[in-house]
């Protein structure tokens, strides 16, 4: 009976480590044009990009630092690629790395978030 309540306890603490260790999945930066005064006041870009990547399917997380100017996107790569999150992004209104902002969306922004 010991020796099963041993090999039980080493079976938890194994996938326990395990599921620990494992990556969470794979991280990309990129910068992006943020062209509102306000934004760290407001966040409405932040809080749009953000929306729209997290209901993307394969991103894990995303986190925007307006005063950088960067996205920070943690994803799975067997269901979605860079270039997918950048036009995921591109489709907000604004631009992601190489991937210039889909017009339609740009027209759509606030006219505080558009370039002066």
């Amino acid at each position: 009976m010991k020796t099963f309540q041993f090999i039980l306890a080493a079976l938890a603490l194994s996938l326990i480590t395990f599921s620990c260790g494992q990556e969470k999945g794979t991280a990309l930066s990129l910068t992006t044009e943020i062209f509102c005064d306000h934004c760290e006041e407001c966040e409405s870009c932040k809080g749009r990009v953000e929306k729209a990547l997290l209901s993307t399917e394969g991103v894990n997380s995303a986190n925007m630092k307006v005063a950088e100017k960067t996205i920070a996107v943690t994803y799975d790569p067997a269901k979605i690629n860079e270039q997918q999150i950048k036009m995921a992004i591109a489709k907000t209104g604004f631009a992601a790395g190489d991937v210039p902002a889909d017009p339609a969306a740009y027209d759509n922004l606030d006219d505080c978030c558009k370039k002066k």
